[in-house]
């Protein structure tokens, strides 16, 4: 079964200078990220949901889904991008099981709040917290993957969320794969997009062990 979760919708991004006409703006910007996109006819009504976006907000959106395709390939100078897997909810001393997000986050360059995440939560019990730790003492349940922005109106539809234990690494692999759809006005013209996409989260198993 297919999971949707929404993201924010008030964006930031580094002033540029448009191209001559709109369309010819949207043409340029989906050419230079590779973004697909589709203007909506006049005879629906999904653009009563619709925000309005700026030129520099329709290029960080296209800019920032091209970085979740590529795994963090957009230039650092530019975006600030650094990927930086990290287990919140730590476990505590006393802890054998408890509800956890692994997650991806990407930061504007000199800032500390992210702007772009990826997240997986999950439920987790140690079966045996005397045996020894190991993948096969571990259960995970309740596994879901869900974006986060500061600005993008980003839907995510999951439709597959594996996890494995890579034996080399010492990590449990969370993969996501699904769909990111976008819907927005620039110029009073109405647009959507969408884009297929896979991510993986690695986290390293000892951060689940109880210290």
């Amino acid at each position: 079964m297919s999971k949707k979760w929404m993201a924010g919708s008030v964006a930031l991004f580094l002033p540029l200078v448009a191209c001559s006409s709109p369309e010819e703006d949207i043409e340029a910007l989906g050419e230079e990220y590779d973004i697909s996109y589709s203007p909506v006819g006049e005879s629906t009504d999904l653009g009563e949901d619709a925000p309005v976006l700026t030129y520099e907000e329709v290029e960080e959106l296209f800019a920032t889904l091209r970085m979740s395709i590529d795994d963090g390939s957009v230039d650092p100078e530019n975006f600030g991008v650094t990927t930086t897997p990290e287990l919140r909810e730590p476990v505590s001393a006393s802890d054998s099981s408890g509800a956890h997000t692994a997650s991806i986050e990407e930061f504007y360059e000199g800032e500390e709040t992210t702007y772009f995440g990826r997240h997986v939560s999950f439920v987790y019990e140690i079966e045996d917290p005397e045996g020894d730790f190991t993948a096969e003492n571990i259960e995970l349940s309740d596994i879901s993957s869900y974006p986060s922005s500061r600005g993008m109106s980003l839907e995510w539809t999951e439709n597959v969320l594996a996890e494995f234990y890579n034996e080399e690494s010492g990590e449990i692999i969370f993969h996501a794969s699904g769909e990111w759809f976008a819907h927005f006005i620039y110029d009073d013209q109405e647009y959507t997009v969408l884009e297929l996409d896979a991510w993986e989260i690695p986290l390293d198993l000892e951060e689940l062990l109880p210290s």
